[in-house]
């Protein structure tokens, strides 16, 4: 063993022991129990890493696979139910409760509360007459108004007028793509960052809600809960920036502060946001690196500890793989600048 392990990473780990706070809540909870795992699996890659000339720092973060023919198929479904409500008659049911759909997505739009309240109280029983008529034509209703959406984006997106189609199947939608930043309007231009596929999760998602029923014919298809989780990490939303008193957050309760990193431009929203969808990833595809994953997010936040057990616990499982390079030089960088704040 060398005199540099023994002197330097051995006490940098035994530094490491001792400096470790306890994990409180909200992010904390990926810090639970670093210590150990980052020891137990660290020193198998000391010996590795003394021969890296220097760390790096966070280069790319991977996001959800997605293949073209995946995407095809997706789109493939979609449009065969999209067409089923045109080429055959709608039960009652489901009829009465899109019409009811559109008319909250006009009281939204006009900020009207109070007629907001008085369409949901509706809803809500329209919604419970279709599930209980007719369940097997909610899905078709649904494909259908998300792809009249979505042209109605489009439509936006080229001319700026918001037509009725828009406002009644989107509501505050549009509102939500601007706040969150996935529209572009430089240039005097507008570009809608979010592609087909994830417009339609968007509607899909919020037709879900509305009717505050799961369903098993209701149930997002997993291939466009993946589409959208590649979108959402690589496009965070914008107000997962800032609180409301203008403190950066992760965008979810139990998000940190800027507090949390020491440093003021820390990029610690958008990263704490993508972090948290990492278990939903890691459920959709057990293939994707999510240690790998967190430990770039950890970097990104400055929190150099669980980046470097993140790197190494990915390396324990994954030290031949395509990312197994750039995990040890990741985890060089964290270890150096854990011993620069000594």
């Amino acid at each position: 063993m060398s005199a540099r392990f023994a002197g330097g990473e051995r006490a940098l780990l035994r530094e490491l022991r001792r400096r470790a706070p306890p994990p409180t809540g909200g992010l904390a909870r990926h810090l639970k129990g670093w210590q150990a795992g980052f020891l137990a699996v660290a020193a198998s890659w000391i010996a590795v890493l003394l021969i890296i000339p220097r760390g790096a720092p966070p280069d790319h973060l991977p996001v959800p696979r997605l293949s073209p023919r995946e995407r095809a198929e997706l789109d493939a479904r979609r449009m065969s139910l999209a067409r089923e409500a045109e080429t055959s008659e709608l039960h009652g049911t489901a009829r009465v409760l899109g019409s009811t759909i559109r008319e909250l997505g006009r009281a939204e739009h006009a900020q009207d509360r109070l007629a907001v309240l008085a369409v949901q109280r509706r809803l809500e029983a329209d919604a419970r007459d279709a599930l209980r008529a007719a369940p097997a034509a909610l899905p078709v209703l649904r494909a259908y108004q998300a792809q009249r959406f979505v042209e109605a984006v489009r439509r936006w997106e080229a001319s700026g007028v918001e037509d009725d189609a828009l406002i009644e199947l989107g509501g505050e939608l549009t509102k939500v793509l601007r706040e969150h930043g996935w529209v572009d309007e430089r240039g005097g231009e507008r570009r809608i960052l979010p592609d087909d596929l994830v417009l339609a999760f968007l509607h899909e998602r919020r037709f879900n809600e509305l009717l505050e029923t799961p369903h098993p014919l209701l149930e997002l298809d997993l291939t466009a809960r993946r589409a959208w989780l590649r979108f959402a990490m690589a496009h965070p939303p914008r107000f997962a920036e800032r609180g409301p008193e203008g403190a950066e957050r992760g965008g979810e309760p139990g998000a940190p502060s800027r507090a949390l990193t020491g440093r003021r431009d820390a990029p610690v929203g958008g990263d704490a946001f993508v972090l948290r969808k990492i278990p939903e990833v890691e459920a959709l595809d057990p293939s994707y690196p999510a240690m790998y994953a967190r430990g770039i997010l950890w970097m990104r936040m400055q929190r150099w500890e669980p980046a470097a057990e993140a790197f190494a616990m990915h390396l324990e499982s994954h030290r031949d793989g395509r990312l197994g390079l750039r995990a040890q030089n990741h985890l060089r960088h964290c270890l150096d600048e854990i011993a620069a704040a000594r």
